[in-house]
């Protein structure tokens, strides 16, 4: 990833959000079969939530990837803050779609954890794996 320009790496994740958000709400739909005898829903209805999870997932991951490159531009430092601030900010998503300020404020700490986290385990100038540093993450307790 890090290869990648700001443009691309925007464009990745919202492409990527969105196609999974497809994925998801596809799923969704078929879940809200209705039970035997009751109409059945329509196929534009359908294609609505499934727009719907895309959209929602895909300007999540457009405001995610945005958001983390101006923290970055604007702190000039590549650490665990820049995904942080990135999903704090992606909590707006959540908060428009659900049409609650509680609710998007703890999702954006949630998604700001989970990929602050995910950014610290796989950042490293060392050819370790993750899963290596999440194992070795006591290492330096240890007395010699």
């Amino acid at each position: 990833m890090d290869s990648l320009n700001p443009g691309q790496k925007v464009a990745l994740f919202t492409s990527a959000g969105a196609f999974g958000g497809a994925a998801i709400g596809s799923v969704e739909s078929v879940w809200r079969i209705p039970r035997l005898g009751q109409e059945l829903p329509s196929f534009a209805k359908q294609l609505r939530g499934i727009g719907a999870r895309s959209v929602a997932f895909g300007s999540a991951s457009f405001v995610f990837a945005a958001s983390e490159h101006f923290a970055h531009s604007i702190r000039s430092h590549d650490d665990v803050w820049n995904p942080f601030i990135g999903g704090l900010v992606t909590g707006i998503v959540p908060a428009v779609v659900k049409q609650n300020v509680v609710w998007g404020l703890g999702a954006g700490v949630a998604i700001g954890t989970g990929m602050a986290v995910l950014h610290y385990f796989e950042s490293g100038d060392d050819k370790t794996s993750p899963l290596e540093k999440w194992a070795n993450r006591y290492d330096y307790l240890k007395k010699d």
